[in-house]
């Protein structure tokens, strides 16, 4: 287990600059993070606005000695309704995402073939009054083996450059 902190702690070092970290997440996870980024476009005076955009991210990060079907459901749905939360209808958020790493030992075959199918998503007022969206990456630290949702792939570079491990892809 001491291999996945030091991974965590690596990828937590990653996150520091943009997002806020908090150590003491709620069960199952060890960490969490969250980014928020508002916007606001004026003309003439600050008093006419004609643009107002706000969008965050929260990130949850799980480490598993091994990742079977079960486990990964569990952290699957805890993650959504953990982030899923955060979201509230209104006219000028743009997005709320959430995202879901987990650093294992072993990566069962089984969870390795979920993973690609978990995908979630909100939406409110056809998207005008904000939209949420679920990424999901896991990774065998051993292997450098990663398997991830569609919206979870841009994350494996990300993921790859903070642990400095090489590419290898299950799809």
């Amino acid at each position: 287990m001491n291999d996945l902190n030091q991974a965590l702690d690596l990828l937590l070092r990653a996150h520091r600059r943009y997002y806020t970290i908090h150590e003491s997440a709620p069960a199952p996870f060890q960490a969490h993070a969250e980014f928020h980024m508002a916007e606001e476009q004026v003309f003439l005076t600050r008093n006419i606005k004609l643009n107002e955009v706000e969008s965050s991210e929260y990130v949850y990060f799980a480490l598993e000695e091994m990742l079977t079907p079960e486990r990964l459901t569990a952290l699957d749905e805890a993650a959504w309704r953990l982030g899923s939360a955060h979201f509230a209808p209104a006219w000028g958020r743009k997005g709320m995402d959430v995202v879901l790493v987990i650093l294992t030992n072993e990566l069962s075959a089984e969870a390795a073939q979920m993973i690609p199918r978990l995908r979630r998503s909100l939406s409110a007022g056809l998207s005008l009054k904000g939209w949420s969206n679920y990424r999901l990456i896991a990774m065998e630290l051993p292997s450098g083996r990663v398997a991830c949702n569609r919206l979870g792939r841009r994350l494996e570079k990300v993921l790859r450059n903070s642990l400095n491990t090489k590419e290898r892809t299950t799809k």
